[in-house]
């Protein structure tokens, strides 16, 4: 999907989810940045930079 539709953020965040349930916190981390570059709606970016610093704190 990120790739047909990078511009698309449910793609990012359905990767981002994936690579969480395999561990892969570094790759979620990835494509939770890729949202942020690509939506300018400021309840979305406070969600996701909510859900990167979690992420950052977990390890």
């Amino acid at each position: 999907m990120t790739i047909i539709a990078p511009d698309h953020g449910a793609g990012w965040w359905e990767l981002a989810r994936l690579h969480l349930i395999h561990g892969k916190v570094g790759s979620a981390r990835t494509s939770l940045s890729a949202i942020l570059e690509i939506t300018r709606e400021s309840e979305r970016r406070a969600q996701i930079s909510a859900m990167l610093d979690r992420l950052s704190r977990s390890e």
